[in-house]
C-alpha cells in the first residue's frame, strides 16, 4: 500500500513539472503577414510592390521637373501702331496713299478698353481711340471704339482678317481707310479728303462730310 502512494506521488510530481514547463515556455512569435503567405503569393506580390514604388517615384520626379504655369501677360493699356510723319506715294487713280509700318504682333493683342494711337495725314496730333466693343461678323473679329476726348460721332472700326486688317476712322475733319498686311506690317492709309478733292479738282477744297465709311471689302483671307 505504501508503494502505491509513492508511485502516485511521483507521477503527480512529474506531471506537474511537465505542465509547469509548458506554461512557462513562451509561445513562438506570430509570423508577419508576408511569412504566412505561400511562396507563390509572395512571388506575385513582390513585382506589384516594385511597380507601385516605381510609379510613385516617377510621379514625384515628374512633379519636380514640370515647369511652373506661366500667366499670360496682361494686355497693354495703350498701343502705338505707328507714329511720325507718313511717307506718301501716288496710288490708284492718282489718289495719294500714305505709308506706315505696324508691328504685326500688336494687332494680336487687341483688348477692350485698350487705346490705339496712330498718326494720320492732315492731323497735327496723333489720333487716339479706345476700343469699347467687339463682335464677330462673317466669322471675322470686329472691334469698335470712339476717339479719346472726341465727339460722340467720331469712331474707329477694326476688322481682323487672316491676311489683312482693315481700319476705318471717322472724324469731324474727314474719314480714313487703312489696310495693314498682317504678315509684314506694311500699312496703307487713304485720306477720304483726297478722294473728295480728286472728284472736283477745279473747285475749292472741301473736307469730306463726316460719315462712317461704307464697309471696305472683307480683309483678304488665306
Amino acid at each position: 500500500m505504501a508503494k502505491t502512494w509513492i508511485y502516485a506521488a511521483s507521477a503527480a510530481a512529474i506531471g506537474g513539472a511537465l505542465i509547469g514547463g509548458w506554461l512557462l515556455d513562451p509561445a513562438p512569435p506570430e509570423a508577419p503577414p508576408q511569412a504566412r503567405q505561400s511562396p507563390a503569393a509572395q512571388a506575385v506580390a513582390a513585382p506589384a510592390a516594385a511597380l507601385a514604388a516605381t510609379a510613385t517615384a516617377t510621379a514625384d520626379a515628374t512633379r519636380m521637373l514640370a515647369p511652373a504655369p506661366v500667366a499670360a501677360p496682361a494686355p497693354r493699356e495703350r498701343v502705338t501702331l505707328w507714329q511720325g510723319e507718313l511717307r506718301s506715294r501716288e496710288g490708284a487713280q492718282g489718289i495719294p496713299e500714305y505709308l506706315a509700318q505696324v508691328e504685326p504682333a500688336l494687332l494680336d493683342t487687341l483688348a477692350l478698353g485698350q487705346v490705339l494711337e496712330m498718326s494720320l495725314p492732315g492731323r497735327e496730333r496723333p489720333l487716339q481711340a479706345r476700343l469699347a466693343s467687339t463682335h464677330n461678323s462673317a466669322g471675322l473679329p470686329v472691334w469698335r471704339g470712339g476717339l479719346v476726348d472726341g465727339d460722340e460721332a467720331e469712331s474707329l472700326t477694326v476688322v481682323r482678317g487672316s491676311l489683312e486688317t482693315h481700319i476705318n476712322v471717322a472724324t469731324l475733319d474727314g474719314s480714313y481707310s487703312i489696310i495693314v498686311d498682317n504678315r509684314s506690317g506694311k500699312t496703307r492709309v487713304i485720306d477720304e479728303n483726297d478722294i473728295a478733292a480728286r472728284s472736283d479738282p477745279h473747285g475749292d477744297h472741301v473736307d469730306a462730310p463726316l460719315a462712317e465709311l461704307p464697309p471696305m471689302p472683307p480683309p483678304a483671307q488665306g
